[in-house]
């Protein structure tokens, strides 16, 4: 999801066209995370997009069916062999993440825990630039952004050298949020699982994500 992307981003123009098949037209604010989910929070917007579910958001917003799912895993250099079953595996390794980002619960726990060695940065993006010099061993991301900001971030033989571990750290789903606060927030809810559900039977989200 940007400002800079074609619709906003494939979740964006989910989002806002499950809306418009019921009648709702989406206005959009761009913030950073954190400001966006204060902002809705508070009222001052409806809603914010796109979170997954944890109990503490739950006390402040209505949930909508998930607009995606996705995996998040562990990029690595191809020339670099990676097994791993459990954290304790992944405790050789330096590890990419960052600030402000919630991992699995498992993925938490080892980080405090100090059985894995996480590095944390603000700018998602120069995580693989990281990598590619060798200054981490691993990044964790979702899969899709992952491969979104290797692209964007490096060049074409500097993309080449980067893979993904096939096994997964977790998998988790996001949904559009709509503020406690928002006099007509279950209503909203309401209208966007249905238009979404439409644009699912019609084949048009499947579209979407695949162009």
């Amino acid at each position: 999801m940007s400002k800079s992307l074609p619709n906003g981003g494939p979740s964006s123009q989910v989002i806002a066209e499950s809306f418009r098949l019921q009648g709702i037209e989406v206005v959009w604010g761009w913030y950073p995370w954190a400001r966006s989910y204060l902002l809705a929070q508070e009222g001052k917007f409806d809603g914010t997009v796109i979170w997954s579910a944890n109990d503490e958001r739950k006390a402040s917003f209505f949930y909508t069916v998930p607009v995606l799912e996705e995996k998040r895993v562990l990029f690595h250099l191809v020339s670099r062999h990676i097994e791993w079953t459990s954290m304790q595996d992944l405790s050789q390794y330096e590890i990419g993440a960052t600030v402000g980002y919630q991992y699995s619960q498992e993925f938490q726990q080892a980080e405090a825990q100090g059985i894995i060695k996480v590095r944390r940065i603000a700018e998602e993006g120069n995580n693989f630039k990281k990598l590619i010099a060798n200054r981490v061993d691993l990044v964790i991301a979702t899969h899709r952004v992952g491969y979104a900001l290797i692209a964007s971030e490096l060049s074409e033989d500097e993309a080449k050298l980067i893979t993904h571990n096939p096994d997964y750290v977790d998998a988790q789903q996001w949904s559009v949020l709509i503020s406690k606060n928002c006099e007509y927030g279950e209503y909203f809810v309401e209208q966007f699982n249905i238009g979404f559900s439409k644009l699912v039977e019609s084949g048009r989200y499947d579209e979407i994500m695949n162009d």
